[in-house]
Formats: C-alpha cells, structure tokens, sequence
C-alpha cells in the first residue's frame, strides 16, 4: 500500500470511528408543547417546524409520520413542502382533519409522536403535546331549536305533573346558564337545567288537544344569549272519570269498639284514586286510607266521654294523584250508637 493508500485507510477508520457515515435527520423548531382551542375547525394549523437532511441532495423517503394518544382522527397526518433557501430544508405542518372536534372535557390533552427519515440516514423522532382549551363563547342553540318554526314534542295530557317532556340542548356544553320562557302564558315551567316541565298539577282536560308554543332565552353569566323556540302539543286520551256512584251515606257504629276500628270503605270510580278527608278541616276523630279507602277511628268512641262524638260529618274526597283536578266527592253521615239502647240478648237463646 503506498502512501497516499495508506492516508486514505486511516481516514476511512476515523471516519467509521466518529459514526460519521450514519448520519440523524434533524427536526427543528419542533415545540414540545402547543395550545389551540376547542372551537378550532378542520384545516387549523396546529405547528409548523423543519426537516432537515443531513446531505443536501437527499429527500425524506417519506413524509413524516404521526401517532396521536389518546387515538384520534382529528389530527391530519403532516404534509412537506421543499424549500431550498437560505439552505435545502423540508417544512412539516401538521393541521386539523375535517373530523375535527376538539371537546376540553373530553380530553384536554393529546400527544403527538413523529418520525421521519432521510436516505441512509437515523430516522428523527419528535414528541409534541396538544393542549386543547375551553372557548369561553356564547350559548350556541341548536339549529332546530333555534330556527323560526322551532321544536315540536307530543304529550299525552295524562302525562305526570312535573315531568320532564323536552330538554334544551346546546351545540357546545356550559354551565352557568340560566333558561327562562319569554312571556309564559302556559302552565309548563323550566327548571334550571333547562327541562321543560309538565304542569305541577298536570294537564287539566281542557288542555287537550292544545299547543303551547313556548320562546325560550337561554342566558350565561355575561349575559350572552341565544334562543329558540318549542311547540308542546297535548293529545287528548279516553279515561274514566273520577266520580263517586252516590253523593251521601249514613254509617251507623257501635261505641266503645277500641281505636281504629273499620267504620266503611269509600269507593270511588277511575284511575289512579286517592282519598283524603277534606271537611271538616281539623277533625282528628277518623281517618281514611289515602289508596283503598278504608275509614277508621282514630280512638275509642265514647259517648259517656266526648258526647260530641255522637254525630259526625265527613266530606271525603277521591282524586286522580297524576291529575288532581280530575276528582269528586262524597258526604259520610256517621252516627255513634250507645251500647246501652241496645236490647239486652241471651247466648245461647233461650226459649220459653
């Protein structure tokens, strides 16, 4: 080997010595850590950063790949554009897919991995964190909601009072609303999370066959609004009506029987009944099963004690508990006998 040869060799193993021959792709201007908002759309650049090859006449084998954790769709993979001044480089920006939907409170964070390789050369690898934000906006109605025909939702007028029957839902999620119906006419209501509510004591049967139209202003704390508007139609349904096959009934009972003693059983015709006694208003001397309707005395009737006791008016009545106003009443006569105008009796009978 002469000299120039052996020159030659010794650079080739310092060469091989330093890894001078295996090159890393370089990224640059890659951050470790990116804000964007929840309201940002597709197409919204996430970053922007620079691939470089180690020798100038290489391109990258391919463009850049791209891993998101948690996995998502909404990141497009990145894309690379050739610059060749002020020296040969490659752009990347990687940027928001169409079915981009950014929700903070459902993740608020995302992790991208990213690697990309020139020819001949160490792959490079980059780790970039995505940190989405909330977007402190205005109430945003939905498009049906808010339009100038509005919701429609149908109830039977049967339906139990205070029941939820239409819900106003927002296109993004906040919290510090308040909901109110404009110029409330109607009996239905809305609570603070914006239910529309059944009447407290449900639809009365003249609603049947009415619509509501309700204008509904939904409110945030800086008082930023949107509104729309909903129909409640009531549909009419057959029931049988609350009503008692007589208007008075006389009971006669015993004294001195104990306390809760069955004195007669109110049966009133319908659905869904419930009895109170209604008149007089503080009687304390009997009390009635609010479901089956049983009568009982509360304590012993005496009438050597509480002479009062002797004659009772009572005014029961029986009500449907999902519509209140559908209801009737009955008057009970009750008369205390003493034992003492009863005539006397053998046992067993004694005939003469």
């Amino acid at each position: 080997m002469g000299p120039h040869g052996h020159q030659s060799f010794l650079l080739l193993l310092a060469l091989c010595a330093t890894g001078a021959f295996i090159s890393t792709t370089v990224l640059s201007g890659l951050p470790t850590t990116v804000s964007v908002m929840e309201s940002a759309g597709p197409g919204t650049i996430i970053v922007e950063f620079n691939l470089t090859c180690q020798n100038e006449s290489s391109v990258p084998t391919a463009a850049p790949t791209l891993q998101s954790t948690p996995p998502t769709s909404f990141f497009n993979q990145p894309t690379v554009t050739h610059h060749t001044s002020p020296t040969v480089h490659y752009s990347v920006r990687i940027t928001l897919s169409p079915s981009a939907a950014l929700d903070a409170r459902q993740v608020n964070q995302y992790t991208l991995t990213l690697e990309a390789t020139c020819p001949g050369e160490m792959p490079a690898n980059g780790q970039l964190f995505v940190q989405v934000h909330t977007v402190d906006g205005p109430p945003q109605c939905m498009a049906r909601f808010a339009s100038q025909v509005g919701d429609l939702v149908q109830v039977p007028e049967d339906v139990a009072p205070l029941t939820p029957i239409y819900t106003v839902v927002l296109r993004r999620p906040a919290s510090g609303l308040r909901f109110t119906i404009e110029d409330n006419d109607t009996p239905l209501t809305i609570d603070h999370t914006g239910q529309v509510l059944a009447p407290g004591s449900g639809f009365i049967p003249a609603h049947a066959g009415q619509a509501f139209r309700l204008q509904i202003l939904v409110t945030d704390r800086s008082r930023r609004n949107c509104s729309g508007a909903v129909t409640v139609r009531v549909l009419p349904i057959h029931h049988p009506r609350i009503n008692y096959t007589v208007e008075w009934r006389s009971v006669a009972v015993l004294e001195k029987s104990g306390a809760m003693q069955l004195i007669t059983q109110v049966q009133a015709q319908g659905d869904n009944v419930r009895y109170e006694i209604i008149a007089p208003a503080a009687h304390g001397l009997y009390t009635i099963d609010a479901v089956t309707g049983e009568l009982r005395n509360t304590y012993e009737l005496d009438l050597q004690r509480s002479p009062e006791v002797a004659h009772t008016q009572l005014l029961v009545w029986a009500y449907n508990m999902l519509h209140p106003s559908d209801s009737d009443t009955m008057g009970l006569n009750i008369t205390v006998l003493s034992t003492n105008t009863l005539a006397p009796h053998c046992s067993p009978a004694v005939f003469l």
